[in-house]
């Protein structure tokens, strides 16, 4: 076996991993485009775990066929390459999922199995809830991905969403955004009517808050202390051309958008009135209200005269930050996301973290120690293989 990140795979996939039996009611869908070592480091990672997962990868050309042959042996792994665009790519792993719950994994991210483990045992003990997010780290790599510093996160320690009433969820989840839905946990059938069932927009940030709407529009959401989402700053976003930076203010409140924008307002009232049996005026009105509510907790023009200053504003702010190329690859609207402050792993390495005496916004403890260790020597041996494979 000549190609060393072929090595690499073929030798983590032997690993023994420690075993949570919930697991196997998951699906982890990684959406991937242009990125493929890290979908072999994806395969090394998730196999030898009970979750099944489904890797959707765009890039203009497959695996190779080698990575191919050993993938197919991975009864937990199915990779499907598409050129589709990421809406079509979603739609299709829907279909693939046979399990009660899935979640969304970026390509160069990591999702801890113990934490996704207590998500899932939470859902499986509240029927109320549809929804599970685990708490984040981030993690920053130096000498050839041989360190590992850890810094903060994202801010959804003890956060929830758990009105009894649509209109308040979705105000209540809009006043605050943080963009929970997004790598939560989540009942397969809410997954498949969310991420699954997305319609294409000139702003790629109107897919998130599309998927984060119709989310609360038909369910509750959670936390739990243990930390499951390792983000990573490994890569660039991906550069593709079917989801875009258009500033969603922009998108609002330009008429060059109101087909897309009337589309969209339909489709969620459409989901209230199924979920809810709310009169179509109302269903409407209340989806307006809430994207303005957002715009407005987002610093973006006030809502009075709403939408002559968003005019304003909008072509002030596309004519200094539409890009020329397009950023494709739903798993970076994460940076769209809000982390508490700006850090460069403030929580040290390992041991650091191991030893810290400040009362942390996440559980420190045994498995999260053991699933971080795991974390850092695949990803030193990834690195190493990726070195000798680029000589």
């Amino acid at each position: 076996m000549n190609n060393p990140l072929a090595l690499f795979l073929h030798e983590n996939i032997g690993r023994k991993k420690q075993n949570f039996p919930n697991l196997s009611m998951l699906t982890i869908v990684i959406p991937s485009y242009c990125r493929q070592d890290f979908i072999i480091r994806q395969c090394a990672y998730w196999h030898g775990f009970d979750a099944s997962v489904i890797i959707m990868d765009g890039s203009p050309k497959p695996l190779a066929d080698n990575i191919q042959e050993i993938i197919a042996d991975l009864c937990n792994i199915t990779y499907v390459h598409s050129n589709a665009d990421l809406v079509d790519r979603l739609k299709h792993a829907s279909t693939l999922i046979k399990t009660p719950y899935a979640v969304m994994c970026g390509d160069d991210e990591f999702l801890l199995a113990s934490g996704m483990s207590n998500a899932i045992a939470l859902l499986e003990q509240d029927q109320d809830l549809g929804a599970c997010i685990g708490q984040s780290l981030r993690y920053y790599l130096s000498n050839d991905g041989s360190k590992c510093n850890y810094g903060t996160g994202y801010d959804t320690y003890r956060y929830e969403i758990k009105h009894n009433t649509i209109q308040e969820r979705l105000k209540a989840s809009v006043k605050n955004y943080n963009g929970a839905t997004c790598y939560a946990v989540t009942r397969s059938s809410i997954w498949s009517k969310s991420w699954g069932d997305l319609q294409g927009y000139s702003s790629g940030y109107v897919l998130e808050l599309e998927h984060a709407f119709t989310t609360y529009i038909w369910c509750k959401l959670a936390s739990v202390d243990d930390v499951y989402w390792m983000r990573s700053d490994e890569n660039p976003p991906a550069e593709t051309t079917d989801v875009s930076r258009l500033p969603v203010e922009t998108w609002w409140a330009s008429d060059e958008f109101k087909t897309e924008r009337m589309n969209f307002v339909t489709k969620l009232a459409d989901r209230l009135i199924s979920a809810h049996r709310i009169g179509r005026e109302n269903a409407e009105d209340l989806i307006v209200k809430v994207f303005e509510i957002f715009l407005h907790e987002q610093k973006y023009p006030s809502n009075s005269s709403f939408s002559q200053k968003s005019r304003l504003y909008s072509i002030n702010t596309l004519k200094k930050c539409l890009p020329k190329n397009w950023v494709g690859h739903l798993i970076k609207l994460r940076n769209h996301l809000r982390p508490v402050a700006p850090d460069n792993g403030n929580f040290g390495n390992l041991a650091d973290l191991k030893a810290t005496k400040t009362p942390l916004p996440f559980l420190l403890n045994d498995e999260l120690v053991n699933d971080l260790f795991s974390m850092e020597k695949l990803i030193a041996d990834f690195y190493k293989a990726r070195s000798d494979h680029s000589k």
